[in-house]
């Protein structure tokens, strides 16, 4: 079975070319569609696929020119980066105007480190219960009374 943009086409041409002269209209199913609109509504619909198709067709070529510029563009934002901080020394805050990092890692804070232990230590707790829990065997039989 042909899809409906062959489908389309193929009305289209027949509708256009094909059909005796002085017919308007035609009856279908207790329907009446008039000749020109439908020529008009499978043109539109035909150009509007073709106009797709061709931008997909354009959207994929970007992309891969995109891509195979990549690598070159990454290095050279590499080599521009490192050039502008030999420029202006490291750490000087005017390279945040060309988006550049300042290459200087901030210290954390008194408060942050004292989180991050926190955190750690509430980790290595919880890491060592689900541990000990793991680790305790389960019953594997019925639970017999103690012998007095």
């Amino acid at each position: 079975m042909a899809n409906v943009t062959t489908r389309a086409k193929a009305l289209l041409d027949g509708l256009s070319n094909d059909i005796p002269a002085g017919t308007n209209a035609l009856q279908a199913n207790g329907q009446s569609f008039v000749v020109k609109t439908a020529i008009a509504t499978l043109s539109a619909y035909v150009t509007a696929v073709e106009a797709a198709a061709s931008a997909k067709v354009q959207y994929r070529n970007a992309v891969a020119t995109a891509a195979g510029q990549r690598p070159q563009v990454e290095s050279l934002l590499t080599n521009l980066s490192e050039a502008l901080r030999a420029l202006f020394g490291k750490g000087n805050p005017v390279l945040a105007q060309f988006g550049v990092s300042s290459g200087v890692r901030k210290t954390p804070s008194a408060a942050v480190k004292a989180a991050a232990v926190g955190k750690r230590q509430a980790k290595l707790t919880a890491k060592k219960a689900a541990l000990s829990a793991a680790a305790a065997p389960a019953p594997t039989g019925p639970v017999l009374p103690a012998v007095k």
